[in-house]
């Protein structure tokens, strides 16, 4: 019987906290909830990612996915476990945490809290992840962080924007600073 992991993952250091609340399968990879995340947020995916997750000694193991030439990210001096490798049920759920954190684009520094908030043996169910919520607009990738977010979000609030954040984000991602929740629900389901 298919098991899933009902999490939320939200965006720290941006108010107010863009979240995304979605099952996927307990089995899955922690690469393939990198690529779950992509598809909820619309980020593209071309930047270096990582999750921090609580180990067994209560420290904390970077998981990440390889470098080109085989080597492993290094993340606060630790070589991060592959992530194509580990599945989400050994460190989330009934048997791992109720929490870990996601890095994304190390460079804009994006960071976000990704929360357990059930894990359920869904018997019918043949999709492999399934949304359940979603506030307000993430991102679009590449807007420069927290600092770059909030710019872009007052060049959209006031029609002040010099510098064509707003044009630049649109024409680029087709970001419009709104959510169209059924539509994320078509696109992330489909």
């Amino acid at each position: 019987m298919p098991r899933f992991l009902e999490l939320s993952v939200s965006l720290r250091d941006v108010l107010p906290r863009p979240l995304r609340r979605f099952r996927v399968r307990a089995q899955s990879s922690f690469a393939e909830l990198h690529e779950t995340i992509m598809a909820v947020t619309g980020w593209g995916g071309g930047h270096l990612w990582a999750f921090i997750v609580e180990g067994p000694m209560g420290d904390d193991v970077p998981i990440a996915p390889q470098m080109p030439d085989g080597d492993p990210i290094v993340i606060d001096d630790f070589p991060a476990l592959d992530a194509s490798h580990l599945r989400l049920a050994r460190y989330l759920g009934t048997r791992g945490g109720t929490a870990c954190r996601y890095l994304y684009d190390f460079g804009d520094g994006w960071e976000c809290d990704v929360l357990v908030h059930d894990e359920l043996a869904l018997a019918q169910e043949r999709r492999h992840r399934i949304l359940v919520d979603a506030e307000f607009a993430w991102p679009p990738d590449d807007c420069g962080g927290p600092f770059g977010f909030a710019d872009l979000n007052e060049a959209l609030r006031t029609g002040n924007d010099p510098e064509g954040l707003v044009a630049w984000a649109r024409e680029t991602f087709g970001w419009t600073g709104t959510l169209d929740v059924e539509r994320l629900r078509r696109e992330f389901e489909g």
